[in-house]
């Protein structure tokens, strides 16, 4: 007894095994109780240990002849902190030798570190102090200890382990003992049980929130069929569901569209007038209006610069001059001898009553000659008009189209002709070109099926890109609406017959 006293104050780590044991079970019950409402049990292990021991010692292998035994272990885990637990446990190894063999007890206490990896894999390591009971003394003792286990179940694991065990001797004895061992190890535990929770609905919707897409945002008096507890989604916030407007990405506004569900009424300048009821649907007012004509702008624009804004000016881009016509607002009285409102200055016929047009030779002159060619000028004939948004023929031009079929049938040197069509500036760039290339494929079928060689004819559409006339009228718009035809190949003398 006084020897095992002299090696306890030598050690001055322990002192008392009792005092040692009491401390960790005062531990383990202290973190037991902080874990009652977090169902502790589930954080409590089971650790069992067999295998075999040996000496790493010289003095034990040659002096007691120990060099092999076998060991076993049992410990018991507390969860605490995340991946740390409170220890506690007790190891017996036996070393048979030809003096009878040895017998190793320990029991103490320590800390564990382990973790589940990919849901099956759980490494480990362990340090714990011991007082160690052999031949009827008490040692201090420490040990170390590293492994690996597997999942067999959710409740059991098995895998290897190694172990050190450091035995403190004192002065007068043959040395410290020094083992390691390995084995096997096994693990049970008690799994977390999941109790039944009542649905969360953080937006008391009635959706509960595992399955409310919008858990934050009620789903309202109109909920999105697509999206469970969502509403139903209005990109513009003007009161209409995307799923019904037809401009999800425009606010209907103050002026509504009737015929369009959730659309403004259209605005082409922008300026809140709708061209329905604006005065002037190409200029936005600006901050300062005129009364009396909603929509315009107190400065109108005035391209020619005589006065006459280009929303009244019939000639928009020829100043009026010193004598301005009376009849025609905003245009210079020029001669007209034949009245037909081209000025002779420019009139191709100032003597016979005719119509405007883009080609110089054939501008003022009459219908009735309603094809002409003079050497290889590319117009060949007045234009073929149509109706508004529509490849349909006007009455007006079906002359001219007959026309341009019998010069064909009669001027074999008219080797290819292209048909060319255009629209006004109404519309989508993308809808002007659509509908010039169906009126010119039209004429051009027209053509063919009256006997004219397809060889000798192409067509294509030009958009509103090239108008005729580029004022913003009715007037210059239905004559913008047109067909031409141009000589792409012209022989002076006529291709020998097929």
């Amino acid at each position: 007894m006084q020897r095992s006293m002299v090696v306890m104050r030598h050690c001055g780590v322990l002192r008392s095994p009792r005092r040692t044991l009491y401390t960790l079970t005062f531990l383990s019950v202290f973190s037991l109780a902080n874990s009652v409402h977090a169902q502790w049990y589930s954080r409590l292990a089971l650790h069992g240990e067999i295998g075999a021991v040996g000496h790493l010692g010289v003095s034990q292998r040659e002096v007691l002849s120990q060099t092999a035994g076998v060991a076993g272990a049992g410990r018991v885990s507390l969860q605490i902190i995340g991946p740390l637990a409170l220890q506690i446990g007790a190891g017996s190894q036996h070393f048979p030798s030809q003096r009878g063999g040895g017998q190793l007890t320990t029991v103490g206490g320590g800390l564990q570190l382990s973790g589940l990896v990919a849901g099956w894999v759980r490494p480990w390591g362990d340090a714990q102090l011991n007082a160690a009971f052999s031949g009827g003394l008490v040692r201090p003792s420490f040990e170390v200890g590293l492994g690996v286990e597997f999942n067999v179940f959710s409740a059991l694991s098995v895998g290897p382990y190694l172990r050190y065990t450091h035995v403190v001797a004192s002065e007068s004895e043959l040395g410290d003992a020094l083992l390691l061992g390995g084995g096997l190890r096994f693990s049970l535990r008690i799994p977390a049980q999941s109790s039944p929770s009542t649905p969360q609905d953080a937006d008391l919707d009635g959706v509960d929130d595992a399955h409310d897409q919008c858990p934050a945002e009620p789903a309202g008096p109109t909920p999105d069929a697509q999206r469970a507890g969502c509403p139903a989604q209005d990109r513009d916030h003007d009161g209409t569901r995307d799923d019904l407007d037809q401009c999800p990405e425009e606010p209907a506004g103050a002026h509504p569209d009737p015929q369009r569900a959730g659309c403004p009424l259209p605005d082409r300048d922008h300026d809140g007038y709708p061209d329905a009821s604006d005065f002037c649907p190409d200029l936005p007012e600006g901050r300062e209006g005129v009364p009396d004509r909603p929509g315009c702008p107190a400065v109108a624009r005035d391209t020619d610069g005589d006065g006459v804004a280009d929303s009244e000016d019939l000639c928009p881009r020829v100043a009026v001059g010193p004598r301005p016509d009376p009849t025609r607002a905003g245009c210079p009285q020029l001669a007209d001898r034949d009245g037909d409102s081209v000025a002779d200055l420019v009139d191709a016929c100032p003597d016979e009553v005719g119509v405007p047009g883009r080609n110089p030779r054939r501008n003022g002159c009459p219908r009735s000659r309603r094809f002409s060619v003079e050497g290889s000028e590319d117009w060949v004939s007045d234009p073929v008009f149509f109706t508004v948004g529509n490849p349909r023929v006007q009455t007006r031009s079906v002359r001219t189209v007959r026309a341009a079929l019998q010069a064909l049938g009669e001027m074999p040197q008219l080797r290819r002709i292209r048909v060319e069509g255009h629209a006004d500036e109404r519309g989508t760039p993308e809808r002007n070109m659509e509908l010039s290339v169906a009126r010119a494929r039209n004429v051009y079928d027209w053509l063919i099926a009256h006997g004219i060689d397809a060889a000798r004819l192409t067509f294509e559409g030009r958009g509103d890109r090239q108008p005729m006339f580029r004022d913003h009228t009715s007037e210059a718009w239905s004559m913008n609406r047109r067909v031409e035809f141009h000589i792409t190949e012209f022989a002076e003398t006529p291709a020998p017959p097929r």
